[in-house]
């Protein structure tokens, strides 16, 4: 959404016309502002709701919701996940890369990769983009799944074309069924008008389907036939019509594991997985985090001068696990940036939260300690000085676990896979586990 504010309400003359009495004639504004979208409420006399699911953690999948209502003429910002209750109206808010700017070329641009393993993700993107193959994107949450759907669509023959994103995690299921296939007018109780879905609004583009391991069994079957067929069928239709879309699926979910419990449909599982990559997370691309860091500080500062990492700031960031990912980090930069007092962040600023670690085999609580000393301005300083309390940290968690790999790599937060991988970048020997 850019350009002039948009506005809601029953007047023709809004920009977007509700058919609802509880609704004012000029019930609502939306507008870009520097730091986002927002919302104002322009003094009706029903109000206006934010619904907003919001996730425990990046780590995991329990939800809560909260219910906001407006102050009038108050302008309030929209969670990427939110709804917008008009009277008996629901509105979501989709994003589509005509809101982007283009990357200028594969590794550059508005992709911001360093790190050797983002980078072998981006060439297999690279090769998997041209086709039309379904691809799958597996990691934790906010690990950037969604900026590798973009680079996919951008770098396909369908860039010319939209790319539609749902968040299958954050509707309700008939919300989600309505906004998804499309409804006929009259096909339930508020169809005053027909409407196409999203699937209809990708034609020729790519639907990108984040959380799809939140379909309920109901929408899994409908979707297998859009996959199967091509076609769609809206709600209260009787003849389906035939899209031409490319799909891209993620998921923080182990899928193979929710096809085995009766979770997840084998065949729609095997539909979507054309080909998988898997998105590392930040712990397993460390190079990548300050040049991340510094682009969302050049992107918040916009035309004022950007707030300058201190050194200490620097070794805080390369050091911390970064259990929410990309997504955390993103929010801590921004939070740091307008909290700074100076023209520097300091690791006050950052406010990093401390994380409760799992126990320990000796019944001792967190993990092996860490502490970070000041170095220099120099970034390679600043590395090494990570990579030796990354090592020691290492060390002493296979010393506290008896040398067993696994507990080691549970107590570090890491995969077994990723210990293995750090022991060899150490020259580390594999320890062997000790025996009574």
């Amino acid at each position: 959404m850019t350009g002039k504010p948009l506005v809601v309400g029953r007047s023709s003359d809004c920009d977007v016309v509700l058919d609802d009495h509880q609704a004012s004639r000029r019930h609502a504004e939306l507008r870009m502002e520097r730091t986002g979208l927002v919302i104002e409420d322009l003094g009706s006399h029903n109000g206006t709701l934010l619904l907003a699911n919001h996730p425990d953690s990046d780590e995991t999948q329990s939800r809560g919701s909260a219910e906001v209502r407006l102050v009038a003429n108050k302008p309030t910002p929209i969670p990427s996940d939110a709804l917008i209750q008009i009277g008996t109206a629901l509105l979501t808010i989709q994003t589509t890369t005509a809101t982007r700017p283009r990357p200028t070329n594969a590794r550059g641009g508005n992709y911001v990769v360093v790190d050797p393993a983002m980078q072998r993700v981006l060439e297999l993107a690279d090769r998997v983009a041209p086709t039309n193959l379904t691809v799958l994107l597996l990691g934790e949450s906010g690990a950037g799944k969604d900026m590798l759907a973009h680079y996919v669509h951008d770098r396909s023959p369908r860039v010319a074309r939209r790319l539609v994103s749902l968040n299958c995690g954050a509707l309700p299921e008939t919300l989600l069924e309505s906004e998804l296939f499309g409804h006929e007018k009259g096909a339930f109780t508020g169809a005053v008008a027909a409407k196409p879905g999203l699937l209809e609004a990708a034609e020729g583009g790519t639907m990108f389907l984040d959380e799809i391991g939140e379909l309920s069994p109901a929408l899994q079957v409908k979707l297998l036939r859009v996959l199967e067929d091509r076609q769609v069928l809206r709600i209260g239709a009787l003849e389906p019509r035939t899209v031409d879309v490319r799909f891209i699926a993620a998921t923080n979910r182990d899928l193979e594991n929710q096809v085995q419990a009766g979770k997840f449909r084998e065949d729609l599982y095997y539909r979507i997985y054309g080909i998988a990559l898997h998105v590392p997370s930040l712990r397993e691309r460390p190079d990548d985090i300050l040049p991340l860091a510094e682009r969302f500080i050049t992107d918040l500062a916009g035309a004022a001068p950007p707030k300058r990492l201190s050194a200490e700031a620097t070794a805080a960031l390369i050091a911390y696990d970064w259990p929410g990912n990309v997504r955390q980090l993103k929010n801590v930069i921004h939070r740091a940036s307008v909290m700074a007092p100076g023209p520097d962040i300091e690791p006050s600023d950052l406010d990093l939260p401390q994380r409760a670690a799992p126990s320990s085999p000796d019944g001792a609580r967190g993990r092996p300690a860490l502490a970070i000393t000041p170095a220099g301005d120099d970034p390679e300083q600043l590395r090494a000085l990570a990579e030796t309390a990354e090592r020691r940290r290492i060390l002493e968690a296979i010393e506290a676990c008896g040398g067993n790999q696994t507990r080691a790599a549970e107590m570090l937060g890491i995969t077994r896979r990723m210990l293995v991988r750090r022991l060899d970048k150490f020259e580390l020997p594999r320890p062997r586990q000790k025996r009574d």
